[in-house]
Order: C-alpha cells, then structure tokens, then sequence
C-alpha cells in the first residue's frame, strides 16, 4: 500500500497529521489499518499489507484531509490477486 502526499500541501503543516488508512473485506470486517507517520507526511509512504486472502475483494479508504482530492489506483476495491505484489496507492493532490 502506498500513499503519497507529496501535492496534498502536508509539509510543514499539522493538517495531515493522523492520516490513516483502512482495509476491509467485503462484509465490512476490518483487516488492517494503519497510520501514516508524521515524518513521512508531504512524500510517499509505504505500509506492506499481508494475510489477505487471493481472489478476494477489499476495500481500501484513507482519511479525508479538508481541501484534497483523494484518487486510488487502480481502485478503491482492489481485488487482491493470490501471489501477487501488487502496489494499491492512494494519493492525495490539493485542490
């Protein structure tokens, strides 16, 4: 999972801080969540999600920061191939 701030305006500023991120199934069950670490704000930051089940679906959301736009690639659902190392990235880009 990568997100990416670096055009979200996070540097410098407290308005990111606590940006976290949540993976859950398809039935709503949390299966990972994380927080993005103050340092890593303003960049991109990597969190490495394992235990997920191949061929399954998962929904992926960050939190909201006031005045972004928030796209995910390739979606917010995901369909987790068994296997696979495939980057999901969230980014988010000022408005």
């Amino acid at each position: 999972m990568v997100v990416n701030t670096s055009n979200a305006g996070c540097t410098g500023t407290s308005i990111c801080n606590g940006l976290s991120v949540n993976v859950t199934t398809s039935t709503g069950s949390s299966v990972a969540s994380f927080v993005v670490p103050t340092a890593s704000l303003g960049g991109s930051y990597t969190q490495e999600i394992t235990g997920l089940t191949g061929g399954s679906k998962y929904t992926v959301a960050g939190t909201s920061i006031n005045s972004t736009t928030v796209t995910y690639t390739p979606s917010a659902t995901p369909t987790i191939v068994s296997g696979s190392v495939t980057p999901v990235t969230i980014k988010y880009d000022k408005t």
